[in-house]
């Protein structure tokens, strides 16, 4: 919850703390809070390079990029990017 307070009142710099902490996670909890936590932005191209990294397997594992889209989906501020990035890729996500 701390590391989505911080995303979510900061700016590019506490999002980019996090991702490298997100990088640097070591156990599968760290990484979770984390993946959650880099939703909470209220910054919508934050949310949008979020959801690009999503579909960039060396950045989110395919398996967790799915998760990624509906979190960012679940914040009020995300829901617009989500969906439109769902639109203008539903080709490649459903092929993922």
């Amino acid at each position: 919850m701390i590391y989505c307070r911080s995303v979510s009142v900061g700016g590019e710099a506490e999002w980019e703390f996090a991702w490298r902490m997100f990088e640097q996670a070591t156990t599968a909890a760290e990484v979770q809070n984390l993946r959650y936590s880099l939703a909470c932005s209220m910054d919508h191209s934050l949310l949008t390079r979020y959801l690009m990294f999503a579909m960039m397997p060396w950045k989110i594992k395919r398996q967790d990029a799915l998760g990624t889209i509906i979190l960012v989906a679940q914040n009020i501020n995300g829901k617009r990017p989500a969906w439109n990035f769902v639109k203008e890729n539903w080709a490649s996500i459903v092929s993922e």
